[in-house]
């Protein structure tokens, strides 16, 4: 533990000179420190190393990892050649967690200032894999997607998650349309207001997406999308 404590370790360094009897010992006691949460394993240059619970890259070395995994290209932006998510961006795996930003691992270590929960990193220069931290300007989730067009299947997908957790049905939607009630009693029966069964009839609102050889045809919840 005073090793680990000291600076994160590797396994081998820590089996370094010991007998080869006694390497079996030391990764079962290893697993149940970890097991108990007494320490965890944090991924540096490639390597698994332990390191305790509380640990907590240094920025020096989370600039200097995402420098050595980046080139330069000739717009001056700093490309990334690892993992690139398709919804976080440019990411990378620091420990046991899921994939972190980059972008925004980049941004705190740099000193740029905190990033909330509702904050975002978007690239001036608009490159994908750009991680040049002088090409990034702090906004709101929002603002990352706002303009930007979706293909049929984003907002196909965007629609059915929606939906979900909605009261009406794509079937429940073509009887709207079909029956010649009133809005209010429509309304009362689906458990939606009258403005929704109002923009249902009229067509604002769960379009019909169709062609592609019925691929993709079904109900879209335009103004959701």
């Amino acid at each position: 533990m005073a090793r680990i404590k000291s600076a994160p370790v590797t396994y081998a360094e820590l089996a370094k000179g010991i007998p080869k009897r006694r390497k079996a010992p030391l990764r079962a006691l290893m697993d149940s420190l970890i097991a108990e949460g007494a320490i965890k394993i944090a991924q540096r240059h490639r390597r698994p190393h332990f390191v305790l619970p509380d640990y907590e890259p240094e920025p020096a070395y989370l600039l200097d990892m995402i420098r050595a995994r980046s080139a330069v290209d000739d717009g001056g932006c700093l490309i990334w050649g690892g993992y690139i998510d398709p919804i976080r961006g440019p990411s990378v795996r620091a420990g046991e967690e899921n994939p972190t930003s980059v972008r925004r691992m980049g941004w705190v270590a740099s000193k740029r200032g905190r990033l909330g929960y509702s904050d975002t990193i978007v690239m001036k220069c608009g490159v994908d894999a750009c991680v040049e931290v002088k090409h990034m300007k702090k906004a709101g989730r929002g603002d990352s997607t706002r303009n930007k067009s979706l293909s049929l299947l984003h907002r196909k997908k965007i629609a059915e998650a929606r939906r979900k957790s909605g009261a009406l049905t794509p079937e429940r939607v073509r009887e709207i349309r079909e029956n010649n009630e009133v809005a209010r009693i429509a309304a009362e029966k689906a458990g939606v207001s009258k403005g929704t069964i109002v923009d249902i009839r009229s067509g604002r609102s769960w379009k019909e997406y169709g062609g592609m050889s019925g691929l993709f045809t079904d109900l879209i919840n335009r103004r959701a999308a």
